[in-house]
């Protein structure tokens, strides 16, 4: 399984995981949230798998000398790209039907539901981006004025969604 089809399940998780929640309960950033246990470790194993891969998205983050966290904000950003019912999920993650993007808040509650960073880890690679900035691969998009900077909307290059849609699989170049 590709990495972005790995976060758009992650997406469908974490909009299954928000809307499971209780509304009397707020999940703290750090702990994240307490429904579908079992389908969070499931995933996490499958992430970590995956992170061992030979796929040619891997491959060129690799290349490219990123780190686990730019792998997956990429991987998180493309997977909404590429499947719209990720957008959809990333929404209710961001409790704004308005946003259909990643935010640096959604990847940080998303890495936390599994494992995969604290949210505090997970915020700064959000934030930064700077990694995929600087390679073109993504570009920071502000959704409305007012909103705090971790609702600063992320998303994949006009240049990269082209190459992910490529037949060619210039992923691998």
């Amino acid at each position: 399984m590709t990495g972005p089809c790995l976060m758009r399940d992650l997406a469908l998780l974490g909009a299954a995981c928000a809307v499971g929640t209780p509304s009397d309960q707020v999940p703290s950033a750090e702990r994240g949230w307490t429904v579908h246990a079992d389908r969070r470790a499931r995933l996490a194993a499958e992430l970590a798998e995956h992170w061992a891969d030979d796929d040619p998205l891997l491959r060129r983050a690799r290349g490219l000398g990123l780190s686990r966290l730019s792998y997956w904000l990429f991987a998180l950003c493309a997977a909404v790209e590429l499947y719209p019912e990720a957008a959809a999920a990333v929404s209710i993650v961001a409790e704004d039907a308005r946003i259909q993007l990643v935010t640096p808040t959604v990847f940080g509650r998303l890495m936390v539901a599994v494992g995969q960073a604290s949210f505090a880890e997970a915020l700064a690679a959000g934030l930064e981006g700077a990694p995929l900035r600087r390679a073109g691969l993504i570009e920071a998009v502000e959704v409305m004025q007012g909103l705090p900077r971790t609702h600063t909307a992320l998303r994949v290059t006009a240049a990269e969604l082209s190459a992910l849609l490529d037949p060619a699989g210039r992923l691998g170049e």
